[in-house]
């Protein structure tokens, strides 16, 4: 079986040089965590940065001056769609009725008063930051997203967290049945609570991960 390629060395070393940025603040949330939220729209007004990127279709960019209107009332959603009328992903009579019949593609990004990048974008264009979505758009994940798990249909979710070796380790060390329950009580109701004065959400997780012993993430 042949072994995945890595990324290039370019690109390596690019997010390496982007990762070491002193003037890059890295935000890391859950998606509609209330907690993560809260922390990025302080963490944000406090560093008036020039620019806010938040995950998104970056093809939706001109959208955000819709979507942080004082008149837009969320719930709202990102709605993308693609007609593979080429089959050019191989899905048509597969995804579709038959294979005369171009498949359908969607990708929903659902957007809610307490998503951490709502409250990015909302927090940016108060003090005046250019905002940007940075996700590929559609197009580009359906070979990734869509094929594979043969849906011509996904939404925005955490399932890759919830996926992860690194949350395996921990549900089986802590006895987590879900990671929903284990984000719930060890960062959504302390987050709440985290110190006023922390800067960032990333410190507040940074100190919530520093506390798990190694030999818990390392299975010994």
């Amino acid at each position: 079986m042949a072994r995945r390629r890595g990324p290039p060395e370019a690109i390596e070393a690019r997010v390496a040089e982007l990762q070491a940025d002193e003037q890059v603040l890295w935000l890391g949330v859950k998606h509609y965590s209330v907690a993560a939220a809260v922390a990025v729209e302080r963490a944000i007004r406090e560093a008036e940065p020039a620019v806010v990127l938040v995950e998104g279709p970056d093809d939706a960019t001109p959208l955000i001056d819709f979507l942080v209107h004082p008149d837009t009332r969320p719930p709202v959603t990102i709605l993308s769609s693609v007609t593979d009328k080429k089959n050019a992903f191989g899905q048509n009579g597969v995804l579709s009725v038959a294979p005369e019949v171009p498949a359908r593609f969607r990708g929903w990004w659902p957007v809610v008063p307490y998503a951490p990048e709502y409250r990015a974008l909302v927090a940016g264009r108060d003090v005046g930051a250019e905002l940007a979505f940075i996700d590929a758009p559609l197009g580009a994940q359906i070979p990734f997203e869509h094929v594979p798990r043969g849906r011509a249909s996904e939404a925005v979710d955490d399932r890759r967290l919830a996926e992860s070796t690194y949350f395996r380790r921990l549900a089986a060390r802590g006895r987590w049945r879900s990671f929903e329950a284990f984000w719930q009580a060890t960062f959504e109701a302390r987050g709440l609570r985290s110190d006023p004065q922390a800067k960032s959400l990333g410190e507040y997780l940074r100190a919530k991960l520093a506390a798990i012993p190694i030999s818990l993430l390392e299975g010994g």
